[in-house]
């Protein structure tokens, strides 16, 4: 089973056509909306963790596709074996990229321990990758096309106090350690859209 997590804040327009266009690419995966219902810098990171957390357990383990929901799929593989997969280029960052959309198996995010708590606006994904080179875990490079819907950007893309903080190990297991408020639980036909405060 494929499980497409989701963060969000303030993109109902892009909700409103990322939800449709899912249902029918994938229509046998699931889709958690995790929506940062607080007024603290976005935190991408820690809405993925809540949503792997909140994910409804099942006997054989699912696969976890981390998904921005500005990129609707065009010509895209959800289904390219185990590990870690990331599923888009970045024409900002051309090397170790990853974000966006990216692909875990159950035991790769367990044994990493999820995305890091603390990263507030950006580098969560860095963080990330230079977690996944500590542990040897290898990152498969599989893009498809998309299709990026128009947002406006906030703050810089870039910030080297995040990016020398981002290659520090790790002192504690992210997913253990997530503490979040669970406002709201939202079981649609389509979805399940959770709110929460971070």
């Amino acid at each position: 089973m494929l499980v497409i997590i989701v963060p969000y804040r303030n993109r109902e327009e892009h909700l409103k056509l990322f939800i449709p266009h899912m249902n029918k690419y994938l229509p046998d995966a699931k889709i958690i909306v995790v929506e940062q219902a607080d007024a603290r810098p976005f935190n991408r990171g820690k809405l993925l963790n809540v949503g792997f957390l909140q994910s409804p357990t099942h006997t054989t383990p699912p696969t976890f596709c981390f998904h921005d929901i500005d990129l609707l799929p065009v010509q895209v593989n959800y289904y390219e074996g185990i590990g870690v997969q990331q599923k888009i280029l970045s024409d900002i960052q051309l090397k170790d990229f990853l974000g966006g959309v990216t692909i875990f198996d159950y035991s790769s995010f367990i044994t990493v321990g999820g995305y890091h708590n603390d990263y507030f606006h950006r580098a969560e994904d860095n963080e990330m990758m230079f977690c996944l080179k500590r542990l040897r875990i290898p990152v498969l490079l599989r893009p498809g096309l998309f299709q990026e819907l128009p947002h406006s950007r906030t703050g810089p893309e870039f910030i080297p106090e995040l990016w020398r903080k981002a290659q520090l190990p790790r002192t504690k297991n992210m997913l253990k350690t997530c503490e979040y408020k669970l406002i709201s639980k939202e079981v649609h036909e389509t979805h399940t859209h959770f709110k929460v405060g971070l």
